[in-house]
């Protein structure tokens, strides 16, 4: 049973998936290595602060477990993975809730079009804008 749940759009992941629409229309190679590059080149020309190459600590009940998860970026409370395919994929949802984050945006940049997955930890309040 699939237990990922699909965010509501946010104004920061809207900013994220605007920029990598633009690295994905302008760049011929779309390995994930120059995808992450292009990517945070994007990301600091439209001046979006972003942390790339984060090592996040890992929690369990409250408790630091020791381990350090590296994620593409980080991008206020959203955790930022760029792959060249959605599949296999770590599982983004435990990495969320071992990392505390709530928020992550899973980017594909192999396919024609640019293929994304926004999945959260909690449920947006039904007032939010």
């Amino acid at each position: 049973m699939r237990t990922e749940v699909v965010a509501a759009p946010n104004t920061r992941v809207n900013e994220v998936l605007f920029a990598a629409h633009a690295v994905h229309a302008g760049l011929s190679d779309r390995t994930p290595e120059a995808c992450r590059e292009a990517l945070a080149i994007e990301l600091a020309r439209r001046g979006i602060r972003f942390v790339k190459d984060a090592k996040l600590p890992l929690f369990y009940k409250g408790k630091f477990i020791g381990a350090r998860q590296p994620i593409d970026f980080v991008v206020g409370e959203t955790l930022v993975l760029v792959r060249d395919d959605l599949g296999p994929q770590p599982p983004l949802l435990n990495l969320l809730r071992l990392s505390g984050f709530e928020e992550g945006l899973w980017l594909d940049f192999g396919s024609r079009t640019l293929v994304s997955k926004r999945v959260a930890t909690v449920l947006p309040s039904l007032s939010e804008g």
